[in-house]
C-alpha cells in the first residue's frame, strides 16, 4: 500500500472532510441563493463518507459489514433527499430511529467481529472509525507507527518487539475513542501530546530504568478520548 494511500485513509482526513462539509453547507445555506435544494439535504454524506472509509481499509483491519450498513443507509437517504425517490418522504422524527438503529448495528457488529491477531510488521499503521481491534506485534526491527481511533479503540501489544534504533515515534489520534499500548518495561516512554477533554497517560516503572533498551515517543492528540501506555 502506497504512503499516499495510507495518508488519505487516516481517520483525521475523514474528520477534516466532515468538518469542511459542515462549513460548506453552512455557507451555502447562508449565501448560496437559489440552489434548487437545501444544502442540508446532503447530510447523509456524513454516513456515506465513513462507510466508504471502512470499505477501503486494508483487509486485516477492514470492517466491511459496518461500512456496508453506513453506505447503504446514507446512500438511501441521500437519494431520497435528491428526489430520486420523490414519492418517499420522511420527516426528521421518522429518520432518527433509522439512524440510531444503523449506528447500533455498526457498534454491535464491530464489537462481535473486531479484527485482531498477531502481526509481524516493522511499522504499525492502524486506523479505526467506529471500530478497532486487538493486535500483537513481534517485530525485531520496529520502526514506529501511526494509530488513529475515531469512536472506536485499539489494544496493541508491543511487548515482543525490539526497536530498530535507539528511539522510535508513534503518532496517535483518538477522537471519542481509545488507544492502549502495552510495551516492555525496559522501554523509556515519553508522552508528547495535547489532550482536549481526554487524557494521555503512561503507566509504567518510575523512575525510568537506567538500562533502558530504547525510547518510545508517543505524540498526538486525544479529544474526548484517551491514549494510555502500559508497561
Amino acid at each position: 500500500m502506497s504512503k499516499e494511500y495510507r495518508r488519505f485513509m487516516d481517520p483525521r482526513i475523514v474528520v477534516a472532510l466532515c468538518l469542511i462539509l459542515v462549513g460548506v453547507l453552512m455557507l451555502l445555506d447562508r449565501f448560496g441563493g437559489e440552489l434548487g435544494f437545501s444544502p442540508w439535504d446532503l447530510w447523509p454524506l456524513f454516513l456515506v463518507i465513513p462507510g466508504l472509509y471502512q470499505l477501503l481499509q486494508p483487509r486485516e483491519t477492514r470492517q466491511a459489514a459496518s461500512g456496508v450498513i453506513l453506505l447503504v443507509v446514507g446512500g438511501f437517504f441521500l437519494l431520497r433527499n435528491l428526489d430520486v425517490f420523490p414519492s418517499f418522504r420522511l420527516e426528521w422524527s421518522d429518520i432518527w430511529p433509522f439512524l440510531i438503529l444503523a449506528v447500533g448495528l455498526v457498534v454491535l457488529i464491530n464489537a462481535l467481529k473486531a479484527p485482531g491477531g498477531s502481526l509481524d510488521r516493522d511499522v504499525v499503521n492502524l486506523s479505526a472509525l467506529m471500530g478497532g481491534g486487538k493486535y500483537t506485534y513481534a517485530s525485531k526491527a520496529l520502526k514506529g507507527g501511526r494509530i488513529s481511533a475515531v469512536m472506536g479503540g485499539y489494544e496493541i501489544d508491543l511487548r515482543g518487539c525490539v526497536m530498530e534504533k535507539e528511539s522510535i515515534t508513534f503518532d496517535v489520534f483518538a477522537l471519542m475513542g481509545g488507544i492502549e499500548l502495552r510495551v516492555p518495561p525496559e522501554w523509556e516512554v515519553r508522552m508528547q501530546g495535547l489532550p482536549l477533554l481526554g487524557g494521555m497517560e503512561y503507566k509504567g516503572p518510575h523512575p525510568i530504568p537506567e538500562k533502558h533498551t530504547g525510547v518510545l515517543v508517543v505524540r498526538g492528540m486525544a479529544i474526548m478520548g484517551g491514549v494510555e501506555v502500559k508497561a
